[in-house]
């Protein structure tokens, strides 16, 4: 009798721990409805706005669990676009990106956790050549349907990254150091 209701608690706790783990759904950055923008301090005195054309990712999420957050994207950085095609050429140049050397932004998240509205990412962040660990809040911005039935999610994200902590030339009386990334994600389930 005790063997068979061990089996059975068990087999409750078996079937128990596939749902949980089920229960984190995947889904593709929409390129086509996202952003991903950047704003930089020009001169010490006023901020100018660019964006990347050009990104992919994916993003897994667990509403019942935000630890299970997973977070992976990729820029192309000659992507870059400042509405001047001159400064774009500049900053694709060895000067700032040096996309000819360095041709992608990636992050990859290590670990997530609850806060408040939200959820923190923290991750590996790979640009100019050079990897290092940042933190990242991102916010679920609504769930829906897309016309063919598709499930959406929209995530939104914004954080700082020192140009310097990745081995890039700072003029502060040109850009400044301090790069604030604005993410606008709509996302479809894969």
């Amino acid at each position: 009798m005790i063997s068979r209701i061990g089996m059975v608690m068990a087999s409750a706790a078996l079937f128990l721990s596939a749902a949980s783990a089920s229960a984190a759904d995947t889904y593709a950055v929409d390129t086509v409805h996202s952003s991903v923008v950047f704003r930089v301090k020009h001169m010490n005195v006023a901020h100018f706005y660019g964006r990347f054309n050009e990104f992919s990712g994916k993003i897994t999420l667990d509403d019942a669990d935000p630890s299970a957050t997973a977070v992976e994207m990729e820029v192309k950085v000659a992507s870059i676009d400042t509405a001047n095609e001159k400064r774009d050429q500049h900053l694709r140049s060895p000067d700032y990106f040096n996309a000819a050397e360095h041709p992608l932004i990636a992050f990859k998240s290590k670990s997530a956790r609850a806060v408040d509205g939200g959820i923190e990412v923290t991750g590996d962040m790979t640009m100019h050549g050079q990897t290092r660990e940042v933190k990242a809040r991102i916010e679920i911005t609504g769930k829906g349907k897309g016309r063919g039935g598709s499930s959406l999610v929209g995530v939104a994200s914004t954080f700082t990254v020192k140009r310097s902590d990745f081995g890039m030339k700072v003029d502060e009386n040109a850009l400044s150091d301090e790069v604030t990334l604005m993410l606008g994600l709509e996302c479809v389930k894969k």
